[in-house]
């Protein structure tokens, strides 16, 4: 992944979870099994102090575990794999 790429998911991240920020963790259901997500997860906490729980899973069941949890979802961000 580029700087830029890496940079700008970093900040999409940081904006789209604004809420969850305030509350000093961020709840991401990922199906990604990338090392840069790694990366990108361990550098956005050492940077901000917000701590990363990611529930890992298929798209289509982390999508389906959404839609039973509704309203009551913890999950702040949904990152599904890029193909």
């Amino acid at each position: 992944m580029t700087l830029i790429k890496y940079t700008l998911t970093a900040a999409l991240m940081a904006t789209v979870a604004m809420p969850a920020l305030a509350e000093g963790q961020l709840n991401i259901y990922s199906s990604r099994h990338y090392d840069t997500d790694e990366r990108l997860y361990t550098d956005f906490t050492d940077q901000t102090g917000i701590t990363i729980n990611r529930i890992e899973g298929k798209a289509d069941e982390l999508l389906a575990r959404m839609q039973a949890e509704g309203a009551n979802s913890p999950a702040d961000v949904l990152i599904t794999v890029d193909t």
